[in-house]
Order: structure tokens, then sequence, then C-alpha cells
């Protein structure tokens, strides 16, 4: 069993941030991401079964804030806690949403709870070089994810 993620994580993140976040995401490559990013936030998430991994998130403070405000249907959200919240949720849904259009819906995930808060300098850094990552603008917002997917101990199915 193995996940395509070239295809798939950037297919399904720009659809989730569309559907979710009512934002516009395109892939690009990391070389049209600045070198830094002031003030990102980073969200992550674990899942465990027949696969086991982390699915991470890294952009602007801002983008959260935007995500919030267009989830709730606001003009604005001042309130951190909402910010942490919405990057959280849109993390959640995708890797949810990357799992089963991977592996399909046969096979349970045990996912854990995101978690946000900001993120270090050298952390975009590391993205930015990480073959393995994936550089987006949404709504004109750098932003990136990277999956990573390992082995899992048992096979886990529906019953």
């Amino acid at each position: 069993m193995s996940l395509d993620k070239s295809h798939t994580l950037p297919e399904v993140f720009c659809l989730v941030v569309e559907e979710l976040a009512f934002m516009f995401g395109e892939p690009v490559t990391p070389d049209e991401l600045p070198d830094a990013v002031d003030d990102a936030t980073l969200a992550s998430i674990t899942f465990h079964g027949p696969m086991t991994g982390e699915l991470i998130m890294i952009g602007p403070r801002g983008l959260a804030f935007m995500m919030a405000a267009n989830i709730l249907g606001l003009d604005d959200v001042t309130d951190v806690d909402q910010a942490i919240d919405a990057m959280g949720e849109a993390l959640n849904v995708c890797c949810g949403q990357v799992l089963t259009a991977a592996f399909g819906d046969e096979l349970v995930f045990d996912l854990t709870p995101p978690q946000v808060g900001p993120a270090q300098h050298d952390q975009w850094q590391n993205l930015k070089t990480d073959a393995n990552a994936f550089a987006f603008m949404v709504d004109d917002m750098p932003i990136m994810l990277r999956l990573q997917v390992d082995q899992g101990e048992e096979a886990c199915t529906t019953s």
C-alpha cells in the first residue's frame, strides 16, 4: 500500500481550502515562496492505522485569521483561539480526505487532535528545502504542507 503524495495532497488541499474556507489555493514551487515568513503558524496532526504518519502545515498567522473569518462567515476575526481552531480544522479535514483518497474508506485511521502554535523561523526554512514538502499560494499568502507516511503496526478495517 502506498500513497502518491505528489498528486493526492495538492489536489485535496486545494479542494479543502476552497470548500471549507472559500479560499483559492494554487500549487507553486518552493522557489516562488518567500525565504521567511514573519509570525508564522504551524499546525500538525498525526494518524495511526495501517499506515502511521504526520501532516504539517505552516503559513502566516494572518492566513489562520482569514480562514477563521471565511469558515465562520464573518467579515473579520480577531480572536486568536478562533484562528487556531480554523487552521487546525482545515488540517484535520485535509488529513482525513488525503487518507480516504489514497486508501479508500474501508481502512480506519485514528487522527490525533491538531496541534497549532507559533512556528520557528527555521521550521519554514526546513520545509522550504524539504523535497517532500508542497508549496502553495492561498489567496496570495504562502503556505507549505508536508506529509510523512510510515508503515503502521497493524491493518485496521471497518466492521
